[in-house]
Parts: structure tokens; C-alpha cells; sequence
């Protein structure tokens, strides 16, 4: 599911990209990793929650701005920011997951279907 995924492999290598300073990594993989997760799933999912759609809109507006901080943690080179962000996307991303009933958004299902792979 997204929240699986967002608690897994993703914000981890973020993170380990942060511990190491790897700050040019750093900010490259949260602007293709803002491109994914906001882009490609959460703005499209939007339209799929009726009623809550303005919440969804609002959330994927502050993972944005949370990229965005990211970024300019990396470029201050700010290791201790730049990881509680990572935070606050992960929780972001909890809160987006919560407001479709049962959870359960696979993220993987949805880039697959997006590059047209089937199972």
C-alpha cells in the first residue's frame, strides 16, 4: 500500500542519502521523488475521493512545499531539518491514506498501470 511504501524503500534511501551528506543526491531524488509521489499518485487519487478531494488537494500542496524544504535543507546542508522533514512527508502521506476508507492505495499497482505493464 502507499503507506507501506512511503515508511519503506523510498524515504529510507532518502534518509540514508541525508545521514551520508550526500546533499546533490539529496536534491535530486527529492525533486523526481515529489514528481512520483505527488504528481503521479496523490494528484490523480485526488480526484477519486469525492467529498475529500479539497483535503487531498491540501495535502499534496504541503508534500510540495515539504519537497521543497527538503531541497533547501540539502543545499544548507542542514542534516537535522532536512530528516525531520522526512518525517513530515511520511506523515503526509499517513494522513492522505487515512482519508480514503479501508487505506489500502498500492502504489506499485499505480505506476505500473501508469508505464502500461500488466500483471
Amino acid at each position: 500500500t502507499l503507506n507501506n511504501e512511503i515508511g519503506g524503500e523510498s524515504i529510507n534511501v532518502m534518509r540514508v542519502m541525508i545521514q551520508s551528506e550526500d546533499w546533490e543526491k539529496v536534491k535530486n531524488f527529492a525533486r523526481l521523488y515529489d514528481t512520483f509521489l505527488r504528481k503521479d499518485v496523490l494528484v490523480p487519487l485526488a480526484g477519486r475521493l469525492g467529498e475529500k478531494q479539497p483535503q487531498a488537494e491540501a495535502i499534496a500542496d504541503e508534500v510540495l512545499k515539504t519537497f521543497m524544504a527538503i531541497d533547501k535543507a540539502a543545499k544548507r546542508q542542514s542534516r537535522g531539518k532536512a530528516l525531520e522533514l522526512c518525517d513530515k512527508i511520511e506523515d503526509l502521506v499517513k494522513e492522505y491514506v487515512a482519508l480514503k476508507p479501508g487505506g489500502g492505495l498500492d502504489v506499485r499497482r499505480l505506476e505500473a498501470d501508469k508505464l502500461g505493464l500488466k500483471d
